[in-house]
């Protein structure tokens, strides 16, 4: 039987939001339970794992349909430069 899909959302990319979905795909103890499905932005995931010292996300998909395991939807929406962490806009 295959693992429960469970979609995550970023939030805020100037928050803590995308760190959290960062350390949620890698964590195994997660893997074992589900398939966390990141619904957010590639540039706003990996300007988090730069600023966090983090592991960019390995597996990013443009489609649902494509959404297998642990991976991210990238919207494309947000670009990295457009907010400033930590800052309220």
């Amino acid at each position: 039987m295959p693992l429960p899909r469970i979609a995550v959302t970023t939030g805020d990319p100037a928050s803590i939001g995308p760190e959290v979905c960062l350390r949620l795909l890698a964590n195994p103890a997660v893997a074992d339970i589900c398939q966390p499905i990141v619904f957010g932005d590639r540039a706003v995931l990996e300007k988090a794992a730069e600023q966090c010292a983090l592991a960019h996300p390995f597996r990013v998909v443009q489609d649902l349909e494509e959404a297998t395991g642990a991976c991210v939807l990238d919207f494309g929406e947000v670009n990295g430069d457009a907010y400033q962490t930590g800052t309220i806009s």
